[in-house]
């Protein structure tokens, strides 16, 4: 399942700083292990560009009531989560069994898109060659079936595209090196939907005041945490303002999407009592700065934390543990 459409709030103000300090000119770990090579310009099938344009258009513009089914070797069952879209409000997302409260996500939150959104469409053909691949039915109703290869040639993704409402209606993710996949699918539609959208009791905030190139470089060269690529082959797509005086770094595949929160200060343990070490051990109240430390949590969403380089990392994304591992190692935790 996409958590990170369905909880993103308040990101910034879920890691607790104290003592804030400037980072460090010179002290950037990160900086050369992050840069990334231009995507190779892969051709792209006219006709297979048409229906995810088409898709990406129909996300935003269709008035539609659904369930959607998640699959994921990270995951240990698949989790339904109940979503409705109306043009102009967002998307109300919730599991279906209740166990959390429903939230609206605007239409231009850009780093909680759903998976079945195509939001960063460009990055997706900038990175993967798109091809049509035959046809297929999702809840009986006929599809067109899309694939992505790589610069290897390898298909790495999947994406059913209904045929009467233009929705990708089910993608596969496959891990191009163990060939594991994850997997999200539409197991109820409604379109149109027949009711109003019902009631969110939070809202995922818009992106807040953008951050342009110039000022994204002198972040960089101030020492901000703000690499140019991730691991995963994950490139920079935006960056805006976040609350607390954060920074919200997105990067992306087009398959992947990650966020990237970085704070000023040190990490303080004591009001994050809900947060595990990656060992598996809570970390402990009243130990700021925790010197290595990485802690995490999958609900709402998946989120690490951790201290580098003078500043506080969260790191929220889906993407699968490996591709997470390599983020962490990019920008590695301060030493213990």
């Amino acid at each position: 399942m996409s958590r990170v459409a369905v909880a993103l709030i308040g990101a910034a103000s879920l890691v607790a700083v104290s003592a804030c300090a400037a980072p460090t000119v010179g002290s950037r770990p990160w900086a050369a292990a992050t840069v990334l090579a231009a995507p190779v310009d892969l051709p792209d099938d006219p006709a297979a560009l048409t229906l995810l344009t088409r898709a990406a258009r129909s996300a935003l513009t269709a008035s539609y009531d659904a369930v959607i089914v998640s699959t994921s070797p990270d995951s240990p069952a698949p989790v339904r989560l109940a979503i409705a879209h109306r043009p102009g409000i967002g998307t109300s997302s919730a599991p279906e069994d209740g166990s959390r409260p429903a939230q609206l996500t605007p239409d231009d939150a850009v780093g909680t898109a759903l998976p079945v959104s195509l939001r960063l469409l460009d990055v997706l053909v900038a990175h993967f060659g798109l091809a049509l691949a035959g046809q297929g039915e999702v809840l009986s109703r006929p599809a067109d079936v899309v694939e992505a290869t790589d610069a290897r040639g390898v298909v790495e993704a999947r994406f059913w595209l209904d045929r009467t409402s233009g929705l990708m209606v089910k993608r596969e993710l496959i891990d191009p090196t163990t060939g594991a996949t994850r997997a999200t699918e539409f197991v109820s539609l409604t379109v149109p939907a027949k009711s109003e959208i019902r009631a969110a009791t939070t809202q995922v905030p818009a992106a807040g005041p953008a951050l342009d190139g110039v000022a994204v470089a002198r972040l960089r060269s101030e020492g901000w945490i703000c690499p140019e690529g991730l691991p995963g082959g994950l490139s920079f797509v935006s960056a805006d303002e976040a609350d607390s005086g954060a920074v919200h770094l997105v990067y992306s595949d087009g398959l992947d999407v990650v966020s990237l929160f970085v704070q000023k200060g040190h990490l303080d343990t004591k009001a994050m009592p809900g947060l595990q070490s990656v060992s598996g051990q809570a970390g402990q109240a009243g130990q700021a700065g925790q010197a290595g430390q990485v802690l995490h949590t999958d609900t709402p969403v998946p989120t690490w934390v951790w201290q580098s380089s003078g500043s506080v990392v969260t790191l929220m994304t889906e993407a699968p543990r490996t591709t997470v591992e390599r983020i962490i190692s990019a920008v590695p935790p301060d030493s213990a």
